[in-house]
């Protein structure tokens, strides 16, 4: 069973969390679900609970809604500041265990800049995120639930309040072979095999050879040995021999190879003010960014559209990055996210046909 947790801030994103756990729980059950609300019970400490929950998950969901980012306490000071932030801490937790972390905006929000996020929370900034918009919500969620429904499971060890880890019953299979009788069962790599009982050969008993013109067998057994041998043949002369029997190789079964699949490359140059791209057009498919920085000051490009968006290192002059992504048809802007480029001009846009 996938274990999915579910993170948001209650003043960003709660109705679209609510929506979200209700689809899902109808996927993979409410059990498969984490959400503060309804899986905590009362009396049990809720920092410990989150904890163990995101250890136990195969996937965290951040939903990040417009104020996300910019959330404030009572103080004026943003949440994310705080080390005890509670989004802070299950996001942190999942991406220090290996969770798998799947940003999830909403309300059209942009994915955040690693500058803008706290150390520990940089490399959400690289993680590819996942849409919801309100006017495809069905197709975005079925979407998201595919997505997840072929991620690996983990096998996080210890359990929680919510119910979340192996249970009582479960139990690994020990390594070493288990004998049974003559047969046995091993396991191998946590698989049990049957092994076959070991069958003893069977020597078979020739028939008694009748008297060869009144000669006793064992007498004719003796004389056929003595038989003088062929020189050019090594087999006794008087004797049938048979030819070998011709055989034919068995036919090659042919490999067959899949296509490896079209990349297309696309070349971004940044140049303070400025982002050009080469080309302004692509197929839908498999599409491999190629960014570099002409410019002298620190660059970092977003790609976002459709459902996706993915960011770039951060590059100084003349550094460059890459990486590839599946873009469906539809039209994708790309933006310099440190603060002020932007508003400087560097904004392109990306038509995939």
């Amino acid at each position: 069973m996938v274990r999915i947790f579910i993170s948001y801030r209650r003043d960003d994103s709660a109705g679209q969390a609510g929506r979200l756990y209700d689809h899902l729980s109808k996927r993979f059950g409410q059990r498969a679900v984490f959400r503060d609300l309804d899986a905590i019970p009362p009396g049990v400490d809720f920092v410990a609970t989150i904890q163990r929950a995101v250890g136990s998950c195969d996937v965290l969901l951040a939903l990040i809604g417009k104020t996300w980012l910019t959330n404030t306490d009572a103080e004026g000071n943003r949440r994310l500041e705080n080390p005890q932030d509670f989004v802070r801490l299950e996001i942190a937790a999942a991406l220090d265990r290996n969770v798998a972390v799947i940003p999830v905006l909403a309300n059209s929000a942009t994915m955040p800049g690693e500058q803008q996020l706290p150390p520990q929370l940089a490399p959400l900034a690289r993680r590819n995120a996942h849409e919801l918009s309100e006017r495809r919500w069905q197709y975005d969620v079925d979407q998201l639930e595919s997505v997840i429904g072929n991620l690996p499971r983990r096998r996080p060890g210890g359990g929680n309040a919510a119910g979340w880890g192996p249970n009582a019953t479960e139990r690994r299979v020990s390594r070493r072979a288990l004998l049974v009788g003559a047969g046995g069962i091993v396991t191998v790599g946590g698989v049990a095999l049957l092994l076959p009982r070991r069958v003893q050969p069977t020597v078979a008993t020739a028939p008694p050879v009748p008297p060869v013109g009144g000669i006793p067998a064992s007498a004719a057994t003796a004389t056929a040995t003595k038989l003088p041998l062929e020189p050019s043949r090594g087999a006794a002369v008087g004797t049938t021999v048979v030819p070998p029997v011709a055989t034919t190789p068995p036919a090659k079964t042919p490999v067959i190879t899949s296509p490896s699949p079209v990349l297309t490359p696309l070349a971004i140059t940044m140049r303070d003010s400025a982002i050009g791209l080469a080309p302004t057009s692509v197929k839908a498919g498999m599409v491999t960014f190629t960014i570099k920085n002409n410019g002298p000051s620190a660059h970092q490009a977003q790609v976002s559209g459709e459902g996706v968006t993915k960011l770039s290192e951060k590059l100084q002059a003349q550094e460059s990055d890459s990486f590839t992504l599946g873009l469906k048809p539809g039209t994708y802007t790309l933006i310099c996210v440190v603060p002020g480029h932007q508003q400087s001009g560097m904004k392109a846009t990306l038509t995939v046909v």
